[in-house]
């Protein structure tokens, strides 16, 4: 009857023709074909990675829906109350992190590094965060959907368990025991075995264990990860995505830690925690998942869902100690969320109503080196997101072309990557002049879009008001970083840009 539920609500929600969905029991093998089903099913990249700022990605694995039974059955748990078996449907896919949040991720949304075992240098990338409450959680995800624009969130517990469990019905998605040797544990405590194992007593490098066949890392060991839910008795009559109680005192958290006995990491093992506690004794951190879009985010006919910004220091600059610049962002905007790249994302998403991914590159070597510049070595991963949107903002570290020869270089090589760009991707190429007004190199950029067939967009050289300059809005030690566009430069050039792709755009096929 379930299975028949699950079928009639995902058929109405995803189409007659959906794929199957995950099963009890189901091999690993065929958990991987659904899920590479799936992906063809939504247009949707099985496996994806979400730009936070410049070095700092989320990848995401894609969960299909499915059933699963929930819960343990008495031979795991006996005292298995608040973890009695039922069966659940998930009806609608979803990512999910493929690894918790690292020190890096949580640092470069929060500004700061909480964990009690802290990392330093490139270390912060690879170890996960904890000594974090579920309150912390929540205001990292707002923020995280606040700079990327996308609805990330904490898992549903029904979710948890149905992407730990992968298909599997066995008490860890390996099998039926665990001694510290598959995850993360205090294997002196196993379960399903005699033989005691390793126990680390303390974190570990994020995929240190081999992932479940979704994909996923550390569902098991490491760190606990919050979820979204109260915790409370399970109510069987929410068959199909359980919501979990709507009030309560503690939150769930879900997969156990480096100091947990091996029962505490099983797949339906629920504990549960203050919110306002970070869970500092055992180990508390998270794992990001993200809705999958009904449909692409358009203006007009334009699909605008994956926006590719291509700058210079304007759109980009990470830490520089000789100019005293110490963010990840457009020069010398005061925060990611208002430099022109991110601006620009909320117009669109605006203007569509729906969700714009973001990615921002750095090509100021183009501008130094031109024709020399390797696009295809450069670009590739930019290119492989498969943006709809690319906006290219360059020009200022060029050189200023004086001779005729100096003026078809520059405009030929501007040419070639603006050819290279419509060749690789089926984006909108759009240009926009630069924040200082820079006649020479504009009249070649100019031409070369009229050749290419590409949108220019002349936002009016803004840095000629004082106004608009960063040295405005509050001091900054190296004068370079001064004159970059503040935030009402920053907005300026989002609003024109905008102005003048939205005209741009009128009448145009797609």
């Amino acid at each position: 009857m379930r299975v028949l539920l699950w079928m009639v609500v995902c058929g109405c929600l995803l189409g007659a023709d959906a794929p199957e969905g995950l099963k009890p029991g189901m091999p690993a093998a065929e958990v991987k074909k659904a899920q590479q089903a799936w992906a063809r099913h939504l247009g949707q990249p099985a496996n994806k990675r979400v730009q936070v700022l410049h070095g700092v990605e989320l990848e995401l694995s894609l969960v299909p829906p499915g059933e699963m039974v929930m819960g343990s059955p008495e031979a795991e748990n006996k005292d298995n109350g608040a973890e009695l078996p039922h069966e659940v449907a998930l009806t609608k896919p979803w990512y999910a992190g493929v690894h918790e949040v690292t020190q890096a991720q949580w640092e470069a949304v929060m500004g700061g590094n909480p964990s009690r075992f802290k990392k330093e240098g490139a270390e912060k990338a690879a170890f996960p965060v904890e000594n974090v409450s579920h309150n912390d959680c929540q205001r990292f995800v707002e923020k995280l959907r606040a700079l990327t624009g996308l609805p990330f969130r904490l898992p549903k517990e029904a979710e948890w368990e149905y992407a730990t469990r992968a298909g599997t019905n066995t008490p860890f998605w390996w099998g039926e025991s665990l001694n510290g040797k598959e995850a993360n544990c205090n294997g002196g405590k196993p379960f399903g075995t005699m033989e005691p194992g390793p126990a680390l007593g303390k974190p570990c490098r994020v995929r240190s264990y081999a992932a479940n066949p979704l994909g996923l890392h550390d569902t098991a060991g490491n760190v606990f990860e919050w979820c979204a839910d109260w915790y409370g008795k399970y109510d069987p009559a929410q068959g199909s995505d359980p919501q979990g109680p709507q009030s309560g005192k503690y939150r769930v958290v879900r997969g156990g830690s480096w100091g947990s006995p091996a029962n505490l990491c099983r797949s339906g093992r629920r504990v549960f925690n203050d919110p306002a506690s970070p869970g500092s004794s055992i180990g508390i951190g998270l794992r990001v998942v993200l809705d999958v879009p009904d449909k692409a985010s358009k203006v007009g006919a334009v699909d605008v869902s994956r926006l590719l910004v291509l700058g210079n220091s304007v759109a980009q600059h990470g830490p520089l100690k000789s100019v005293s610049w110490e963010h990840n962002w457009g020069m010398a905007a005061s925060a990611a969320d208002k430099d022109f790249a991110h601006l620009l994302r909320g117009h669109l998403a605006r203007a569509s109503g729906g969700a714009v991914e973001l990615r921002v590159k750095n090509i100021a070597g183009f501008e130094r080196n031109l024709m020399a510049y390797d696009l295809a070595a450069e670009l590739r991963e930019e290119l492989a997101y498969g943006p709809t949107v690319i906006v290219v903002a360059i020009g200022r570290n060029a050189k200023e072309p004086g001779t005729p020869e100096e003026k078809a270089n520059y405009r030929a090589a501007f040419l070639h990557l603006l050819k290279t760009l419509r060749e690789k991707s089926q984006a909108r190429v759009v240009v926009r002049s630069e924040f200082w007004a820079e006649a020479a190199k504009e009249a070649e950029v100019r031409q070369a879009c009229e050749a290419a067939g590409v949108l220019y967009v002349d936002i009016g050289g803004p840095a000629g008001d004082a106004a608009n300059l960063g040295s405005a809005e509050r001091q900054y030690e190296h004068a370079g970083v001064g004159g970059h566009p503040g935030d009402k430069g920053m907005q300026v050039i989002a609003d024109r840009l905008w102005e003048g792709m939205r005209k741009g755009w009128v009448g145009k096929k797609p």
